[in-house]
């Protein structure tokens, strides 16, 4: 994994910027907003070691470094907007035993949820219906510290324009 990206250097920037568990921020029109966090307490190995005996999932290092911080958490509530949900084991559990998936929700918000495969590292963006519809190529790690920068907003759907070359200016 890139050194840039240790999932516990990103949590712990994020934790050091808050104030009792909220933090001001804009959104991407320039409102200004007081968001909220919540951190649940840490699995334990135990809990991770019987996470894969029962279900033989792999998942990424970087998220089991966070799920060993935190065993879910959720990230910029505000107002009725209940914000980026990452979930913890027990909920990674309970879809297992409802489907014999080859894709996993590890965090959703209001319009996505952010996936991943045991077999594939990077991350997968599905619609509410589980339909898989992007790779983003990042781990776990990255799309959080991406996330955590711009705000809880879905930076993956960002349009960002293609540069043009300077030889089609001329």
């Amino acid at each position: 994994m890139d050194n840039l990206y240790r999932t516990v250097d990103i949590v712990q920037g994020l934790k050091k910027r808050l104030q009792r568990y909220s933090l001001v921020v804009p959104n991407v029109y320039g409102i200004w907003h007081v968001a909220r966090f919540s951190f649940h307490p840490p699995a334990s190995t135990a809990q991770l070691r019987a996470f894969y005996d029962q279900y033989r999932f792999i998942l990424p290092s970087d998220y089991i470094e966070f799920v060993k911080l935190h065993n879910g958490a959720r990230l910029f509530s505000v107002g009725s907007d209940r914000g980026l949900e990452i979930f913890g084991l027990e909920q990674l559990a309970e879809q297992l035993q409802k489907n014999s998936l080859h894709h996993l929700t590890i965090a959703c918000n209001a319009s996505t949820q952010i996936c991943i495969r045991d077999t594939i590292d990077g991350l997968y963006l599905a619609d509410h219906n589980g339909w898989v519809s992007d790779y983003l190529q990042m781990n776990f790690a990255q799309w959080l510290g991406h996330v955590i920068a711009a705000n809880g907003s879905d930076f993956w759907n960002w349009k960002i324009p293609q540069r043009v070359q300077d030889s089609k200016l001329h």
